[in-house]
């Protein structure tokens, strides 16, 4: 299963990539609202994960596809890397 990250800090991004690759699933990193449109208009994925606080928006209004979304505020980046 091929999983989108949409998340601009790079450290948290990997992260998140490596714990999903370790669990089988593919992910993706992308750094911005403008690169994710550009890549979900060509490329399907099961799920993506985005952040609502990314430098260009917050990816919702510019989303137009039918795969399931998961949202993550900074505070839940604590629980993911274990109290960080």
């Amino acid at each position: 299963m091929r999983l989108l990250i949409v998340e601009d800090n790079e450290e948290l991004a990997e992260l998140l990539a490596k714990g999903l690759q370790t669990a089988g699933y593919e992910a993706d990193i992308l750094s911005s609202v403008k690169e994710a449109a550009s890549v979900l208009s060509a490329t399907f994925y099961a799920a993506l994960i985005l952040d609502l606080g990314l430098p260009d928006g917050d990816g919702l209004s510019r989303h137009s596809t039918t795969c399931t979304i998961f949202f993550g505020r900074p505070r839940d980046a604590r629980n993911l890397s274990g109290g960080m």
